[in-house]
């Protein structure tokens, strides 16, 4: 389940606050042996047609940027993502280090407006730094308000059988 931000942004309807749901599978990737970590979320009382991010905090120190969705004209929006590994796919200023999808993890689920600029990120080329060539494709104002979260953390690994 996805909950309204606390505090949620001041441009939100209180009347109607935004809510969602949040579906994931951790399974084997296509490609590769290791595990994949396939997500689907669905949001809606967001502002109509804005631009927005899903963001994975992992573990409660990395953050990244995994999908972008546009609000239709009802401001509901859903996306869909897998992963080979936790990292950025969307322009981010500091991106993390990316790390496996195997292992024991802690998984939150954000979905937040998306304020880069359309193109691809900063200064740099794919040959000095990959995460430059990153896609962004957002409202293009600089605000990167959170809208949602995840009620409860996503547990995967050991920790999900014990959380069981």
């Amino acid at each position: 389940m996805l909950a309204p931000a606390d505090p949620l942004p001041a441009s939100a309807n209180p009347a109607t606050p935004p809510g969602g749901t949040v579906w994931y599978h951790v399974g084997k990737g296509e490609s590769s042996p290791d595990p994949a970590f396939e997500w689907y979320v669905h949001a809606h009382g967001l502002p109509a047609r804005l631009a927005f991010r899903i963001e994975l905090t992992v573990d409660d120190h990395a953050s990244y940027s995994v999908g972008s969705a546009r609000a239709d004209d009802t401001g509901a929006l859903t996306a869909h993502g897998a992963l080979a590994r936790f990292a950025d796919q969307f322009c981010v200023g500091d991106p993390a280090p990316p790390q496996p999808v195997s292992g024991n993890h802690v998984v939150v689920v954000s979905v937040k407006s998306d304020g880069s600029g359309a193109g691809a990120a900063g200064r740099g080329g794919p040959l000095t730094d990959p995460t430059r060539a990153l896609p962004c494709g957002g409202n293009g104002d600089n605000v990167f308000e959170y809208w949602l979260a995840t009620a409860d953390p996503i547990q995967i690994g050991a920790g999900a059988a014990a959380a069981h």
